[in-house]
Parts: C-alpha cells; structure tokens; sequence
C-alpha cells in the first residue's frame, strides 16, 4: 500500500470515529457528576478532571494547571510561544521540572 493510500485510510477512520461520537446510541458513557454523555471512556475520564478539579498537567512558566496534556499544550503556543512546546511536554514526562528559561 502507498503512502497515499495509506494516509487516505487513516482519515477516514479518524472522520469516522469522529462521527460515532455524534450518534446519540454511542453516548454509553455517563458523567457521575452532570448529565454529560461520552462516546469514549476516555473522554469521560478527561471530562470528570474538570469536576474533580484535577490538574496534573501544569506550565514550568506560570504554574497554570490543565486537565489534558493538549490543553497545556495550547497554553505554552499561546502564552509562551518562545518556548518549543515539545521541550516543555518532554520535561513533564521525564519529571523534570526546571525553569523554562534553562530549556532554551
């Protein structure tokens, strides 16, 4: 299979996995807390960060909190484009936890 081809396959897979999670027999997930229904487990548990006031994913810079690593992510581009998001994410997940000044 070609690249191409390849790449065609997993979009079609990601739309359609995305379009699940508009169908009202995929909601099987029930937030404890809210009427909020998810399609996957993992959208739950990420949802129920915001209730349990969860944030384990935090800027080195400002100390901000987020409850997804995406969401962290968005902030450093935002708040902090001087610094590589990447180098950030890779310190969180070796348990670095210097300045952001000392990434650079």
């Amino acid at each position: 299979m070609d690249v191409s081809m390849h790449m065609k396959l997993l979009l079609c897979h990601g739309l359609e996995r995305h379009m699940q999670t508009h169908s009202p027999n995929s909601q099987k997930f029930r937030c404890p807390q809210c009427p909020q229904t998810f399609a996957r487990k993992t959208a739950l548990e990420i949802h129920v960060r915001n209730h349990e006031k969860n944030r384990p994913y935090v800027c080195l810079e400002c100390s901000c909190g987020y409850s997804h690593r995406t969401l962290l992510t968005k902030h450093i581009q935002m708040k902090h484009p001087q610094y590589s998001a990447q180098v950030v994410l890779q310190r969180i997940d070796t348990n670095e936890l210097p300045s952001l000044a000392d990434a650079c």
